[in-house]
């Protein structure tokens, strides 16, 4: 997929986080980038997550899956039964799918 096509398709979703896909695009999430980014400091400084398996349990669109595999997670497991499962307009599982 090029540039143009994740621009048009991010902007399809609804997105709670913010998440950066780079040059350039970044979607509209409810949670700022900047928040996101000090979330991610606050739960992941405290512990060693490198070659850890991670479980993200409600993970709507998947930033701190993300953030566990670019810190090393070996592996990472995300579900979001709410959001994946529920109210169409979220499209959760959607977007996390874009996302990975």
């Amino acid at each position: 997929m090029n540039k143009a096509e994740l621009r048009e398709r991010v902007g399809d979703y609804h997105w709670f986080h913010s998440i950066d896909f780079g040059d350039g695009i970044v979607t509209k999430g409810y949670s700022s980038l900047d928040a996101q980014k000090q979330d991610a400091e606050t739960i992941f400084r405290p512990i060693k997550i490198s070659g850890a398996s991670v479980i993200d349990i409600g993970a709507w669109d998947g930033f701190l899956s993300f953030e566990a595999k670019k810190r090393g997670a070996a592996n990472v497991l995300a579900t979001d039964h709410f959001v994946w499962s529920g109210d169409p307009k979220f499209r959760g599982r959607e977007a996390f799918g874009l996302g990975r």
